[in-house]
Protein backbone atom coordinates (compact mmCIF):
# COMPACT_ATOMS: atom_id res chain seq x y z
CA UNK A 1 0.00 0.00 0.00
CA UNK A 2 1.01 3.72 -0.92
CA UNK A 3 2.45 5.86 2.32
CA UNK A 4 0.44 8.89 1.48
CA UNK A 5 -3.02 6.46 0.70
CA UNK A 6 -2.09 5.12 4.33
CA UNK A 7 -2.16 8.41 5.70
CA UNK A 8 -4.89 9.66 3.66
CA UNK A 9 -7.12 6.57 5.46
CA UNK A 10 -5.84 6.72 8.84
CA UNK A 11 -6.47 10.89 8.50
CA UNK A 12 -10.32 9.47 7.43
CA UNK A 13 -10.80 6.96 10.23
CA UNK A 14 -9.95 9.83 12.85
CA UNK A 15 -11.90 12.48 11.46
CA UNK A 16 -14.81 10.41 11.25
CA UNK A 17 -14.60 8.82 14.75
CA UNK A 18 -14.20 12.72 15.75
CA UNK A 19 -17.61 13.11 14.69
CA UNK A 20 -19.00 9.94 16.76
CA UNK A 21 -18.69 11.04 20.23
CA UNK A 22 -21.74 10.19 22.62
CA UNK A 23 -24.17 13.28 22.59
CA UNK A 24 -26.99 12.80 25.22
CA UNK A 25 -29.74 13.05 22.28
CA UNK A 26 -27.97 10.63 20.11
CA UNK A 27 -29.58 6.98 19.54
CA UNK A 28 -26.96 5.29 21.54
CA UNK A 29 -27.86 7.40 24.53
CA UNK A 30 -30.90 5.18 24.53
CA UNK A 31 -29.10 2.52 26.14
CA UNK A 32 -31.54 1.48 29.23
CA UNK A 33 -29.88 -0.30 32.39
CA UNK A 34 -31.57 -3.25 33.91
CA UNK A 35 -33.06 -3.32 37.15
CA UNK A 36 -33.17 -6.51 39.45
CA UNK A 37 -36.36 -6.72 40.21
CA UNK A 38 -37.35 -9.73 43.05
CA UNK A 39 -39.59 -10.47 45.35
CA UNK A 40 -39.76 -12.51 48.77
CA UNK A 41 -42.95 -13.70 48.30
CA UNK A 42 -42.06 -15.80 44.79
CA UNK A 43 -39.45 -16.19 42.41
CA UNK A 44 -39.26 -15.33 38.58
CA UNK A 45 -41.51 -17.75 36.72
CA UNK A 46 -42.52 -19.32 39.83
CA UNK A 47 -46.57 -19.67 41.33
CA UNK A 48 -47.45 -16.31 43.07
CA UNK A 49 -49.46 -17.03 45.83
CA UNK A 50 -53.15 -17.11 46.53
CA UNK A 51 -53.01 -14.41 49.27
CA UNK A 52 -52.29 -11.73 46.27
CA UNK A 53 -54.79 -12.99 43.89
CA UNK A 54 -58.55 -12.23 44.23
CA UNK A 55 -59.08 -15.40 45.66
CA UNK A 56 -56.88 -14.10 48.74
CA UNK A 57 -56.56 -10.63 50.25
CA UNK A 58 -55.66 -9.26 46.75
CA UNK A 59 -53.21 -6.87 48.20
CA UNK A 60 -50.13 -6.81 46.23
CA UNK A 61 -46.35 -8.99 47.36
CA UNK A 62 -43.32 -7.02 48.69
CA UNK A 63 -41.36 -5.97 45.82
CA UNK A 64 -37.56 -5.26 46.09
CA UNK A 65 -35.72 -3.45 42.86
CA UNK A 66 -32.32 -2.46 42.50
CA UNK A 67 -29.90 -1.15 40.73
CA UNK A 68 -31.89 2.18 40.19
CA UNK A 69 -29.57 4.71 38.25
CA UNK A 70 -28.49 7.76 40.57
CA UNK A 71 -30.16 9.84 37.51
CA UNK A 72 -33.42 8.10 38.56
CA UNK A 73 -36.65 10.52 39.93
CA UNK A 74 -39.44 8.10 39.99
CA UNK A 75 -39.74 4.30 39.50
CA UNK A 76 -43.18 3.49 37.48
CA UNK A 77 -44.58 -0.09 38.43
CA UNK A 78 -46.77 -1.61 35.96
CA UNK A 79 -48.25 -5.16 36.76
CA UNK A 80 -50.07 -6.69 33.44
CA UNK A 81 -51.05 -10.10 32.15
CA UNK A 82 -50.23 -10.62 28.62
CA UNK A 83 -52.61 -14.19 28.84
CA UNK A 84 -56.08 -11.89 29.42
CA UNK A 85 -58.54 -13.41 26.84
CA UNK A 86 -58.54 -9.82 25.86
CA UNK A 87 -54.67 -9.05 25.50
CA UNK A 88 -52.63 -6.88 27.54
CA UNK A 89 -54.73 -6.45 31.11
CA UNK A 90 -53.11 -4.18 33.54
CA UNK A 91 -53.49 -5.05 37.27
CA UNK A 92 -51.35 -1.82 38.60
CA UNK A 93 -50.12 0.92 37.22
CA UNK A 94 -48.41 3.89 39.22
CA UNK A 95 -45.22 5.41 39.86
CA UNK A 96 -43.01 6.45 43.04
CA UNK A 97 -40.26 9.15 43.64
CA UNK A 98 -36.89 7.62 44.07
CA UNK A 99 -34.90 8.65 46.69
CA UNK A 100 -31.89 5.21 46.62
CA UNK A 101 -30.37 3.08 44.79
CA UNK A 102 -33.03 0.12 45.88
CA UNK A 103 -36.35 0.68 46.64
CA UNK A 104 -38.82 -1.76 48.70
CA UNK A 105 -42.55 -1.79 47.67
CA UNK A 106 -44.04 -3.69 51.33
CA UNK A 107 -46.75 -5.88 51.13
CA UNK A 108 -50.78 -4.43 51.40
CA UNK A 109 -48.76 -0.55 50.26
CA UNK A 110 -49.69 2.09 47.65
CA UNK A 111 -47.38 3.64 44.85
CA UNK A 112 -47.10 7.72 45.76
CA UNK A 113 -49.40 8.20 42.68
CA UNK A 114 -51.67 5.61 41.06
CA UNK A 115 -53.60 5.41 37.82
CA UNK A 116 -56.43 3.34 36.58
CA UNK A 117 -55.91 -0.32 36.09
CA UNK A 118 -57.96 -2.38 33.88
CA UNK A 119 -60.74 -3.07 36.29
CA UNK A 120 -61.48 1.29 36.44
CA UNK A 121 -60.00 1.16 39.63
CA UNK A 122 -56.83 2.81 41.67
CA UNK A 123 -54.49 0.49 43.23
CA UNK A 124 -53.22 -3.37 42.93
CA UNK A 125 -55.83 -6.08 41.52
CA UNK A 126 -54.16 -9.41 41.77
CA UNK A 127 -54.32 -12.11 39.00
CA UNK A 128 -57.93 -13.44 38.52
CA UNK A 129 -57.55 -15.76 35.76
CA UNK A 130 -60.47 -17.81 34.42
CA UNK A 131 -61.04 -20.91 35.89
CA UNK A 132 -58.50 -23.45 34.93
CA UNK A 133 -56.56 -21.01 33.21
CA UNK A 134 -52.22 -20.47 33.91
CA UNK A 135 -51.86 -16.54 33.25
CA UNK A 136 -48.28 -14.99 33.19
CA UNK A 137 -48.26 -11.98 35.16
CA UNK A 138 -45.28 -9.25 34.59
CA UNK A 139 -44.12 -6.96 37.70
CA UNK A 140 -42.80 -4.74 35.57
CA UNK A 141 -40.65 -1.96 36.94
CA UNK A 142 -39.11 1.50 34.67
CA UNK A 143 -36.47 4.43 36.06
CA UNK A 144 -37.47 7.62 34.81
CA UNK A 145 -35.20 10.51 34.79
CA UNK A 146 -38.12 12.92 35.70
CA UNK A 147 -41.33 12.70 37.87
CA UNK A 148 -44.20 12.32 35.80
CA UNK A 149 -46.68 15.41 36.48
CA UNK A 150 -49.88 13.31 35.84
CA UNK A 151 -52.36 12.54 38.32
CA UNK A 152 -55.20 10.24 37.01
CA UNK A 153 -54.03 8.10 33.84
CA UNK A 154 -53.86 4.79 32.28
CA UNK A 155 -51.22 2.99 30.72
CA UNK A 156 -51.16 4.35 27.48
CA UNK A 157 -51.05 7.94 28.96
CA UNK A 158 -48.48 7.24 31.13
CA UNK A 159 -46.24 4.89 29.01
CA UNK A 160 -46.67 8.11 26.14
CA UNK A 161 -45.70 10.66 28.79
CA UNK A 162 -42.58 8.53 30.25
CA UNK A 163 -41.12 6.74 26.77
CA UNK A 164 -38.31 9.03 26.61
CA UNK A 165 -37.57 9.49 30.29
CA UNK A 166 -36.92 5.49 30.55
CA UNK A 167 -33.01 5.33 32.02
CA UNK A 168 -33.64 1.58 33.54
CA UNK A 169 -36.17 -1.20 33.40
CA UNK A 170 -37.02 -4.47 34.83
CA UNK A 171 -39.00 -6.94 35.58
CA UNK A 172 -40.42 -10.46 37.41
CA UNK A 173 -43.14 -12.83 35.93
CA UNK A 174 -44.94 -15.14 38.56
CA UNK A 175 -47.86 -16.99 37.16
CA UNK A 176 -51.65 -17.70 38.77
CA UNK A 177 -54.17 -20.63 38.45
CA UNK A 178 -57.54 -20.60 39.80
Amino acid sequence: MRPGLLILMLFALLFLSSCYKLDPQSELSNIKLNLIVTSTDFRQYEAIPQQFSCEGQNTNPLLIIKGIPKTAKALVIIVEDFDAPSGDFVHWIGYSKVNDNQILISQNSHLDVEGINDFGKKGYAGPCPPSGQRHRYHFKAYALDNLPNIKTFTKKILMKQIKSHIVAEGELIGEYER
